[in-house]
């Protein structure tokens, strides 16, 4: 059984990793050589050396550093094997700060040897690093996000590759060959989200809907046009934007050419039309040819896109899943009638999703009234719209994000809602 180490490295230092050699085939970074085993109780053992610098012949102080330097190696290792390539690279400052700069709280270690060489002091560990533990620190930051339930993406990508002039997209063309979406898609599954596979026919609604409004609408979807299409497919989330490639002006002779991907998405829910995510990324490519350069460009841009977009969206699915109701403030403007007062409290306590209504305040200027809702407050003033008062109306004057300011009319016949 190993000590708990209590040497805590303030960083980790770029010219030093430990070495390793393979025992279990698949369970270890591709790139580095090692040893790794994985027992049931989520945690790993790994065999790393680290290294510390003989300073001032301080011989104990080396060892310590050594010790440090192989705990840090050996918590990265298992923390990047949990993570894709890109989300380390984007996450990195926060990997730092919150494992390893503190990688002793997750590791338990044995020194199997050590020895000196000159100025340079190495040990030999055997480090048992709590998978479960880092997998919590980075769900609990936002840097993984796991969902026992995957979530269903609809991509609604249109590109323009080199030498086209505009923008093509499956739902004008089904059998256009979009690369940015490609790999966009290759991307979002890697990371444990289902792509749907949009075929080569509109759903039928769908195909209704639009053929109604005169048109299919263009490359550039707005996000009602986009949710339209997530509904039609039944998708939790649409990813919406535009693509496109060009060649950038760095070459070497005739050798080299360089081509500038530029991919611009947002991820919209599809239930409510709230935005998710949204971001715009450019890549630079190298080729002799026109065409794999370009190609390069878009995939390259659709990968690092997909990369982050997958955290980025579950990580706000899971919190708008995991905040619950919602606290909204109604605010009701002075000079109304006490029985339509009356009436309008009541009538906001039986609607659906609203629990615990309070009245905060009252004063001559009006009253306070507190409540939870299952949803935004746009979302309830839009339910209000809908209710009809005998004797007097709604006037909604104000829908921010949790708050709603409103007055009660006298034969104002419906609701209205003035922003």
């Amino acid at each position: 059984s190993g000590s708990t180490a209590q040497d805590q490295p303030g960083s980790m230092a770029q010219d030093q990793s430990g070495s390793m050699a393979q025992d279990q085939p698949g369970s270890m970074v591709q790139d580095q050589s090692g040893s790794m085993t994985q027992d049931q109780s989520g945690s790993q053992t790994v065999k790393v050396i680290g290294t510390g610098h003989i300073i001032n012949e301080n011989i104990s102080n080396a060892r310590k550093n050594a010790i440090s330097d192989s705990l840090v190696t050996a918590v990265g290792m298992v923390a990047t094997n949990l993570l894709h390539q890109m989300v380390v690279v984007e996450s990195f400052k926060d990997i730092n700060r919150l494992l390893l700069s503190d990688a002793g709280n997750f590791v338990q270690y044995k020194i199997l040897a050590e020895n000196t060489t000159g100025q340079t002091y190495r040990v030999m560990v055997a480090a048992t690093v709590a998978v479960d533990k880092i997998r919590d620190l980075f769900t609990q930051n936002g840097i993984l996000v796991e969902n026992r339930t995957p979530l269903k993406v609809l991509l609604l990508i249109a590109e323009k590759q080199l030498g086209n002039s505009s923008y093509q997209s499956w739902w004008h063309d089904p059998y256009t060959d979009s690369v940015s979406e490609a790999a966009l898609a290759t991307a979002l599954s890697s990371q444990g989200i289902t792509v749907l596979d949009h075929g080569q026919f509109l759903p039928a609604e769908l195909e209704a809907s639009l053929a109604a409004g005169g048109e299919l609408p263009g490359a550039q979807l707005s996000n009602e046009q986009a949710v339209a299409f997530g509904q039609a497919y039944q998708a939790d989330v649409v990813v919406v934007g535009l693509a496109s490639t060009e060649q950038a002006p760095n070459s070497m002779g005739n050798e080299l050419k360089s081509f500038k991907g530029m991919l611009s998405i947002r991820a919209v829910r599809v239930d409510n039309g709230d935005l998710l995510a949204e971001s715009t990324r450019t890549c630079l490519t190298a080729d002799a040819d026109d065409s794999i350069g370009s190609h390069s460009a878009l995939t390259e841009a659709g990968t690092r896109t997909g990369a982050l977009l997958a955290g980025q969206i579950q990580s706000a699915w899971q919190k708008a899943e995991v905040t619950g109701p919602a606290s909204i403030t109604v605010v009701v403007k002075g000079g109304y009638q006490l029985a339509h007062f009356v009436a309008f409290r009541r009538t906001l306590s039986e609607i659906p999703g609203a629990n615990n209504l309070q009245t905060q305040s009252i004063t001559p200027d009006g009253t306070t009234l507190q409540l939870e809702y299952e949803g935004t407050a746009k979302e309830l003033a839009e339910t209000l719209l809908l209710k009809s008062f005998s004797g007097f109306g709604v006037n909604i004057t104000e829908a921010s994000a949790d708050t709603l300011r409103l007055s009660l009319q006298p034969d104002l016949p419906r609701g209205s809602l003035n922003n």
